[in-house]
């Protein structure tokens, strides 16, 4: 026993196990150790295939856990060995109540994340009876009196209204092929208190699929795990709820659910972090009007991105390259993708940004490049001769003119009023240079713009150097100088080994440092009360100062520079796996507070934005095949398609 403690890195102390049968039928083990802690497991586990590991439900609270353990118990997971058929348990936290509840019942507060869950969707609050529901220091509490009942549901897809369900036989969407899959097969909550909790899984129409009634009575954390029907008996779940029936008084500081991974993807964290984030954008995909939503919380056509069109039939082209979706599947969705961004309007030949129901938003030349570029590179990939011809239809149509100085400056786009933004490109990065393809691909011989050349890009923020790179070969893989000189491979190095210098140097102690956390990026960023704000961190250079908003990393940019150093950025992604931050259903985190002293971050973000999801997507396919050798889908056409051929010679000249 002590060994199976010291592998899993735990202090190996003396400890006696107690087997006793609890209510309910469950078996209880006590693991008696500093205080103790106690584990429910179903009548039927087989005990032995179960050994003690050093990892608790991870999330939020984890800090705060640490150090309560410090002064008590020590809590460790039970968690299952590998089966016969070599899978895995990978863990998926649905809620670690790290927020309140939300104060405004319409949810309409525009940087209120407080109505999310750890999935990005909906969750609240009711009762019956005399009853409460409050979160507060990460836990949520649940109280009641007799003949009441007090409950937290949580969406696992969306918001509570949407028509989205949830299949456990098959929780990634539906063209991910079978073997690429990580069914439910197991959920577990930690509470304490006195009172009867009760777990269900119910359906949209609130039929109760499956449900479980816990007794508990206990001043510390119990962490129960608790066996699920056959996953294939649960195949439109909509709903989690947690239910205090009273009289009760009970407080919850995590919920998850425990997928059963092919025991070859769970040991690959480069493909399961592929499958989690590809996964992540397919899900935002709408069937019917083949847009992609900004954002996993929102509902289908209510704000969508034209450039995530664009970015899902890249990463269709991607995954179907990879063997996670097959190619007529992939050809359907870049299909149906390419359809909607040419059905979108235009001002000036250009697509809009977003559509909120159907109205442009604003219209930007840096992001009409990722779009079509993109769904061009798709198209062509896919042998989509028709969808080809419609997007270079689209570029053809730009109308350069009014968007060009005569200074020869690229201006931004159009504001939602039609006018013209009076802001310019001048630094020469990875936006600019997406800007300066796209006009290069209507006309290769077109002027070239003038931008500012010398390296580092605007503030050293992390994307901006790897933006290009997710494109072309010749934007991050080549050691090849453009036409200013800059060789993009080498600015890329750089920029990794400052960004995974930053916090050691100037944070050390630090969670960031501690763990190997790195990455300078913009990102949304939220607060202990849920509120978020835009953070535009970065390394800094001689126009702004180095800026990482009290310690916080974009996971974004470990991944767009993943191929750089595929073993380092698998490092990177075992590690929030580890501290729960990467579970199958939501993919790589928003962003994360790691600049506190100590042993994990304080704080996590878990929105799921359709850009993260596929830079996340797309720098994790080009590590996948930098670690392989193989052949590389993206680059391989960039090299060879002749409008981008010829509009990338022009911006690398041969001496």
């Amino acid at each position: 026993m002590g060994a199976a403690l010291a592998a899993a890195g735990a202090s190996v102390l003396p400890l006696e196990l107690k087997i006793a049968r609890a209510p309910g039928g469950a078996v209880e083990l006590a693991w008696l150790l500093r205080g103790g802690a106690t584990y429910a497991l179903e009548e039927s586990a087989d005990l032995r295939r179960w050994t003690p590991v050093c990892r608790g439900i991870r999330g939020e609270g984890e800090a705060r856990r640490r150090r309560e353990a410090q002064g008590g118990a020590e809590f460790f997971r039970v968690a299952a060995t590998p089966d016969p058929e070599g899978r895995v348990q990978v863990r998926q936290l649905v809620d670690d109540f790290s927020w309140p509840l939300a104060a405004d019942p319409s949810g309409q507060e525009r940087r209120d994340y407080r109505r999310l869950n750890r999935l990005d969707a909906e969750r609240g609050a009711g009762g019956e009876g005399d009853w409460s529901a409050e979160i507060a220091g990460g836990r949520l509490r649940l109280r009641a009196a007799k003949g009441g009942f007090a409950f937290v549901f949580n969406s696992l897809v969306g918001t509570a209204s949407s028509a989205s369900t949830l299949s456990f036989a098959a929780p990634l969407p539906a063209p991910i092929r079978t073997e690429w899959q990580m069914p439910i097969r197991a959920m577990a909550v930690r509470a304490k208190g006195k009172g009867k909790l009760k777990l269900e899984l119910k359906a949209r129409d609130n039929r109760v699929l499956w449900e479980r009634t816990l007794p508990v009575d206990a001043d510390a954390m119990i962490s129960f795990e608790l066996s699920l029907p056959e996953p294939e008996s649960l195949s439109q779940v909509k709903f989690l709820n947690c239910v205090g029936l009273g009289p009760c008084d009970l407080q919850i500081d995590a919920v998850e659910l425990i997928h059963s991974a092919p025991g070859w993807l769970a040991e690959d964290p480069l493909r399961y972090a592929f499958a989690a984030s590809y996964g992540t954008l397919l899900g935002m995909e709408d069937l019917v009007s083949g847009m992609t939503r900004d954002k996993a919380r929102q509902e289908p056509g209510a704000f969508d991105s034209l450039p995530a069109a664009g970015f899902q039939a890249l990463s269709a082209a991607m995954a179907a390259d990879l063997g996670v979706i097959s190619g007529e599947d992939a050809r359907r969705i870049a299909s149906k993708s390419v359809a909607a961004l040419s059905a979108a309007p235009r001002r000036g030949g250009l697509p809009p940004h977003w559509l909120a129901r159907g109205r442009p938003v604003n219209y930007s030349t840096v992001d009409a490049a990722l779009a079509l570029v993109a769904a061009l590179e798709a198209s062509a990939i896919l042998d989509l001769h028709e969808q080809e011809a419609q997007v270079l239809e689209i570029i053809d149509g730009i109308d350069w003119k009014p968007l060009t100085t005569p200074a020869l400056k690229a201006s931004h786009g159009y504001g939602a009023d039609g006018s013209v933004l009076p802001y310019v490109w001048t630094d020469w990065g990875g936006e600019s240079a997406m800007a300066q393809l796209l006009r290069l691909l209507q006309s290769p011989d077109a002027p070239l713009f003038v931008m500012d050349p010398r390296p580092p890009v605007f503030g050293r923020r992390g994307f901006i150097v790897e933006l290009g790179a997710l494109f072309a070969p010749q934007l991050g893989w080549d050691r090849a100088p453009d036409r200013h000189g800059v060789v993009w491979r080498e600015e890329r190095e750089r920029m990794l080994a400052a960004n995974r210098a930053y916090f050691p140097k100037r944070r050390p102690g630090s969670a960031a440092a501690r763990c190997g956390l790195y990455g300078l990026s913009v990102a949304e960023i939220i607060d202990e009360n849920g509120t978020t704000a835009y953070l535009e961190a970065g390394l800094g250079d001689h126009r702004v100062p180095a800026k990482d908003g009290g310690g916080w990393i974009a996971p974004h940019y470990a991944m767009m520079s993943a191929a750089l150093d595929p073993e380092g950025a698998a490092a990177f992604l075992l590690r929030l796996r580890e501290l729960g931050m990467l579970g199958p259903l939501a993919g790589l985190p928003e962003s994360v507070k790691a600049g506190n002293p100590g042993p994990v971050p304080e704080r996590w973000h878990s929105a799921r934005v359709s850009l993260n999801a596929f830079f996340n997507t797309a720098g994790l396919y080009h590590a996948i095949r930098a670690r392989g050798g193989g052949r590389d889908a993206v680059y391989a056409i960039a090299r060879v398609h002749p409008r981008l051929r010829a509009a990338l010679a022009r911006m690398f000249p041969e001496k």
